[in-house]
């Protein structure tokens, strides 16, 4: 599974990634460009996995699976 953010230009970044089996904890602190920045979750089939996201300011405008 990895956790990527992109932003308003497009471009990636790799927040989290896990390749094997077991946990894996990850804490980033970012600042956002102004514009729509993304972040999606890619994860293989069958894939479990928990998350959690937190925003010190704005507000998400969607978020979907």
């Amino acid at each position: 599974m990895k956790v990527v953010l992109i932003d308003p230009e497009g471009a990636l970044t790799t927040l989290a990634e896990c390749d094997a089996a077991g946990e894996q904890n990850a804490e980033e602190s970012i600042s956002l460009e102004k514009g729509e920045s993304r972040i999606k979750l890619v994860a293989g089939e069958d894939t479990r996995f928990d998350i959690q996201l937190e925003m010190t300011e704005g507000n998400f405008a969607e978020l979907g699976f």
